[in-house]
């Protein structure tokens, strides 16, 4: 589903036309708050992986351009074997630790302990920023529901109808409540584009 099917949808509602600037403001916002949602229920299903070969006292390695966040439950740092398939997860440590493991500081995965060879860093990616109306959501038609009460709750703040706001976060709640119980019982991968850092 695309940033405009929802577009259309909600000003057809209001009968009222909302200015490009607000608009995408606001999807980003709610798409933002529904990826973080979706990456607690399943990060296993955004999850992507970098190889890095270590050698030499470089225990410094860049962030991937794409990363988010480290999920504890479905990512982390690997050894690998020789087809490059994880064998045994490392130990979050800290600066200056002697034992075998990773942190990550100032966009750089530091390793600490004696690692030699090829690790893979297992990540959740960026969410890509929604900048045109065929750009695509992370939800699909099943979450139209949600899309919309969400952007008619920002649309009452930004009108300051405090009724009408309660009300349209509730229904929001409630809609996406349903919507990420569904998803999380039929679970498919969700493909990601290459992302910008949000």
């Amino acid at each position: 589903m695309n940033a405009r099917q929802i577009r259309e949808s909600f000003e057809d509602l209001k009968e009222e036309k909302i200015e490009d600037n607000r608009f995408f403001k606001w999807i980003n916002q709610i798409d933002l708050a529904l990826y973080r949602e979706m990456i607690n229920l399943k990060a296993e299903d955004f999850a992507q992986e970098a190889i890095y070969e270590i050698s030499g006292g470089n225990p410094n390695q860049d962030l991937p351009t794409d990363f988010y966040s480290i999920n504890p439950e479905s990512c982390g740092v690997f050894s690998v074997d020789t087809e490059e398939s994880p064998i045994s997860q490392f130990a979050y440590t800290g600066y200056n630790s002697k034992k075998v493991g990773f942190y990550i500081k100032a966009g750089k995965i530091h390793l600490t302990g004696n690692i030699n060879g090829k690790i893979m860093l297992r990540y959740i990616p960026a969410k890509t920023i929604i900048t045109s109306e065929d750009d695509l959501l992370i939800g699909d038609l099943e979450f139209t529901e949600f899309y919309e009460q969400s952007l008619n709750e920002l649309y009452s703040i930004y009108e300051e109808e405090a009724e009408n706001e309660i009300i349209s976060k509730k229904r929001a709640q409630k809609s996406l409540k349903e919507v990420l119980y569904k998803y999380q019982e039929n679970s498919t991968p969700i493909k990601m584009r290459n992302a910008d850092v949000y």
